[in-house]
């Protein structure tokens, strides 16, 4: 018989020599106890016939309740075991009520003797420190598993104190390639943070002001939901990111990240949040509901659901609930959109601090000023090691940037492209053609890989009119006012499409369009990057036909103001101050209708002698 596997000296049995030990124990075991009742039994046999025959090449030390210790005389023999138990487990069909039955496994390796005393305590540290469907190895069971780590994922998680008044050690993942998809929470342990964010590799550069006001205000009672909007590629995960474990001592439960990528439902949104959280989910269970209780009593806690855009009708399902019954959470969401939900505060993040085009400094020392200069910088070095920024490149930095308007995304694609192309080679292909593609850095996010994915991906969540209302306000340049929009924007072929002003507003809320007050009201604009992309849309799924009738219904429109306007003499002083806005719309206009003239559009010429005229009259006035 088995003596008691306890501590040290509890009196291991003595066999064949021990070099490895594997723990394990079932995650919950408790609480499916209580559940299941009497149909825990067969559940908990058939969990033990899985472990027994994966772990043929050992011995079974010791079982306790739902608990195995496994003696082997290898470490490779102990990783091989695991690898195989939690296929095995996984590939089970468990019974609905149950769900998968998740099991935690820790191997810790010593010296090959007759007594596992030595060994097997800390295995039961490490099997503790997992997760459910987890295993963890000491790095003396990982430098001495050998070929059994071929083909699998192994993640090293730093250094964690696995017990109080015990020194660090170095603690390694390692899963089945078939299960690699799995993710865990922090190892449970004395030294972990109680986060799933992990600091990124890269220097964060920028956002102060938005950083203090956040800092400020998520903690604080006004701060219960708050949205960070702005579009694709503009840095809203990142500036979450950072600021979530910045504010790690303010959150007793911790600071933890959902990833809403591939969700498209409400059901989707709570199995984000419960792998987030380790929350269970029980079969049968309304989902949000499930969560909501668990947070009811969790302590103080920061949620960040990175990437709500597309989930926004279920916003009331979700985070309604929660907020409303969790009032120890506070909420962090990154969107395109607003979600629309009482007490919901925005922040709306622009571009990063970039010199204007026909300003761009010549001098190193002022272009370091520039938050999105830093940026290029700091990854440009990443890029061409020993890369430095001087006099000689510090023009055509500049206006890469300022081109670039300085929009994260976009300023990371490019400085990744001086690995094997100078700053002013860049910029001539900048000036030439302003899509980057395929050049970011790999390990990033999808939604980072390009600057076209950003935009495809903000793209593909429009509805038809809304796409169609996108495509037209391309044709404006140095932005327009509402009743621009309404006389140049044509939806009459989109079904059930509103009216033009409400078409705009929506392209704003999706963060396509940028709004800023004026003398005479808001105005609307947009990120180049943002309308080259609409622009190359519109041409090819409508053709150059269909962009060339945009292009007169906005000469049109901005021709006749300036008659109309200009009919009315000096009483017409503040309306030219405000046409005065319109100068790159005019702009605009003479250089389209000029190039349709030669190529041997007729009236073109005309058009674009009246832009002229106008653009004489605008600047005399």
């Amino acid at each position: 018989m088995l003596d008691r596997l306890g501590l040290p000296g509890d009196g291991f049995r003595r066999m064949s020599p021990v070099a490895a030990v594997a723990h394990t124990d079932i995650q919950g075991s408790t609480r499916l106890w209580e559940r299941l009742g009497p149909g825990f039994a067969p559940l908990l046999s058939e969990h033990n016939r899985i472990l027994r025959e994966a772990a043929k090449a050992g011995r079974e030390l010791a079982t306790e309740g739902d608990s195995f210790t496994f003696g082997f005389s290898s470490a490779q023999e102990a990783v091989t075991f695991a690898l195989t138990a939690q296929l095995e487990l996984h590939a089970h069909a468990w019974p609905v009520a149950a769900g998968e039955l998740l099991v935690r496994i820790g191997v810790h390796a010593g010296e090959a003797t007759g007594d596992a005393s030595s060994v097997a305590p800390r295995a039961r540290l490490v099997a503790g420190a997992a997760h459910g469907g987890q295993i963890l190895l000491t790095a003396q069971a990982r430098d001495a598993a050998g070929s059994a780590l071929e083909g699998a994922v192994l993640t090293d998680l730093g250094e964690q104190r696995l017990a109080a008044h015990d020194r660090p050690e170095r603690v390694f993942q390692v899963l089945p390639a078939e299960l690699r998809s799995r993710e865990f929470p922090p190892p449970r342990t004395l030294s972990s943070r109680p986060t799933n964010i992990a600091p990124e590799p890269d220097r964060f550069v920028g956002r102060v002001r938005e950083f203090e006001e956040l800092s400020t205000l998520v903690p604080s009672p006004a701060g219960r939901l708050v949205t960070l909007t702005g579009p694709g590629g503009i840095g809203k995960s990142r500036l979450a990111r950072e600021l979530s474990l910045s504010l790690l001592s303010k959150f007793e439960g911790g600071c933890w990240l959902a990833d809403l990528l591939e969700a498209r439902t409400a059901a989707d949104v709570s199995r984000a949040v419960a792998h987030a959280l380790g929350i269970p989910l029980p079969a049968g269970e309304n989902p949000a509901g499930a969560i909501a209780g668990a947070l009811e009593f969790r302590k103080p806690l920061l949620l960040v659901l990175d990437g709500f855009e597309a989930l926004v009708d279920h916003a009331a399902a979700t985070i309604g609930v929660w907020a409303k019954r969790a009032r120890n959470v506070r909420f962090l969401v990154t969107s395109i959109t607003l979600l629309g939900l009482s007490g919901e505060r925005e922040v709306a993040l622009g571009p990063l601090s970039s010199p204007g085009v026909a300003r761009s400094p010549s001098v190193a020392g002022e272009l370091a000023s520039f938050d999105a200069a830093l940026l290029f910088l700091d990854r440009a070095a990443r890029a061409r090691p020993g890369f430095a920024l001087t006099d000689a490149n510090a023009n055509a930095i500049g206006r890469i940037c300022a081109d670039l308007e300085g929009i994260p995304l976009a300023i990371e694609l490019a400085a990744a492209r001086l690995a094997d192309l100078p700053a002013e080679e860049m910029l001539r292909e900048l000036e030439s053609q302003f899509h980057l593609r395929d050049s970011s850095p790999t390990g990033g996010p999808r939604r980072r890989q390009s600057l076209a994915g950003a935009l495809e991906w903000s793209y593909g969540l429009l509805s038809d009119w809304q796409r169609s209302a996108f495509h037209q306000v391309c044709a404006f340049r140095g932005g327009f006012f509402l009743e621009s929009a309404e006389e140049v924007i044509d939806l009459s072929a989109e079904q059930d499409a509103p009216l033009a002003i409400d078409a705009v507003q929506a392209l704003r809320d999706r963060s396509l369009l940028r709004t800023h007050d004026t003398p005479f009201g808001t105005r609307f604009s947009m990120f180049r990057a943002i309308r080259d992309f609409g622009e190359r849309h519109f041409k090819e799924s409508s053709g150059e036909p269909a962009w060339r009738a945009l292009e007169d219904r906005h000469a049109r429109h901005f021709l006749a103001q300036v008659r109309r306007w200009s009919a009315a003499g000096p009483a017409a002083a503040e309306l030219f101050d405000r046409l005065d806005l319109e100068l790159d719309n005019f702009f605009a206009i003479h250089d389209r209708f000029l190039s349709r003239a030669a190529a041997g559009d007729p009236g073109a010429a005309a058009t674009a002698a009246r832009a002229i005229l106008a653009l004489e009259l605008l600047l005399v006035w």
